[in-house]
């Protein structure tokens, strides 16, 4: 079987595909017969496209800009550009009508998506839309375009990832997502790092261009005091980031698509909203666990860093004596 599957544009609903992509894969190759091989064919935005190589499975990626996906036109011209040949099914995950029609310009026996509006044009399976479940549970009905069986939704987790550190184990280290207010980092970092002693933290941001990244890292460095080992960490890579945070002793962030990965990788995530929380969208079906709080309310941030700091000292305690 030959199956191509067009994933959402933004990051963070890519990876709340996941969850899909894995049970998809596991009951094609569970009911395919012996003589048959399973050939997958992943199509997404260029921009975020090295997630998908975190999947456990193997696939062909195929990459998008955002000029080929204005129009039925663009989207078709790009498509003629893809070495996709003999199409079973197609699968789109989003409600794009530009996105419906892509199985159509592969002539693919089955164009399958949501049924939403003019989108039936290009579909000839059509999904109905639960707008009241999660995010990942909407797409995780388009499983249905393969099989009437009932197929549960599992937390899935990233394939194995070798250690960024490879002396993680002795030297036990937390990640901390900087963000930016002004153009400055947020005050609150510091005072919150300055808790601590004999820790290794990692900073990072996403809110400076990736070759700014370093010099306004070393700088908020420069600014911290000495009783705690630093590095600093530029995402140019996110199977780097999946290294760095797989192994780390948690991962904390402002709302940011990087907590989706850190989940899905198996971290353990304090994810800190400052703005308004969508939880039909939050990071779910994830082997990491991801503490939530809204900062939006005053009296949680008190709340917030203290579970933070005890989890912190606990967790390298541990780790430290193991």
């Amino acid at each position: 079987m030959i199956l191509a599957i067009k994933l959402p544009n933004d990051i963070s609903d890519r990876v709340l595909t996941f969850p899909f992509l894995h049970a998809l894969y596991r009951y094609l190759e569970e009911s395919l017969d012996e003589d048959e091989s399973l050939i997958i064919h992943l199509i997404s935005l260029q921009k975020g496209i090295d997630v998908l190589n975190l999947l456990p499975f193997k696939a062909f990626y195929h990459e998008l800009e955002d000029e080929d996906i204005k129009t039925i036109f663009s989207i078709h011209r790009a498509c003629m550009n893809f070495k996709i040949e003999g199409l079973d099914v197609f699968i789109s995950t989003t409600e794009s009508f530009v996105d419906a029609s892509i199985g159509k310009n592969f002539s693919a026996k089955t164009r399958a998506g949501f049924a939403i509006g003019k989108n039936s044009w290009f579909l000839n399976k059509k999904i109905s839309l639960n707008e009241e479940k999660h995010f990942s549970q909407q797409v995780f009905d388009l499983i249905k375009v393969v099989t009437d069986d009932v197929v549960p939704i599992k937390n899935v987790y990233s394939r194995n990832l070798s250690p960024f550190f490879s002396d993680y184990g002795e030297k036990p280290y937390l990640v901390i997502n900087l963000d930016v207010v002004e153009g400055q980092f947020n005050y609150e970092w510091k005072e919150f790092i300055e808790l601590f002693e004999n820790k290794k933290i990692i900073l990072l941001t996403q809110d400076f261009e990736v070759d700014l990244q370093k010099s306004e890292l070393e700088s908020f460095v420069g600014e911290l005091s000495p009783k705690n080992e630093y590095e600093v960490f530029v995402l140019d890579s996110h199977i780097d980031f999946a290294k760095l945070v797989t192994y780390a002793a948690c991962f904390i962030t402002h709302d940011s698509y990087l907590s989706y990965i850190s989940a899905y990788c198996g971290a353990y995530t304090f994810l800190l909203n400052r703005r308004t929380h969508n939880k039909s969208k939050a990071p779910a079906h994830f082997l990491g666990e991801t503490k939530y709080f809204d900062l939006r309310e005053r009296s949680q941030y008190a709340k917030a860093f203290d579970t933070m700091y005890t989890y912190i000292e606990d967790k390298t305690k541990v780790e430290a004596d193991d």
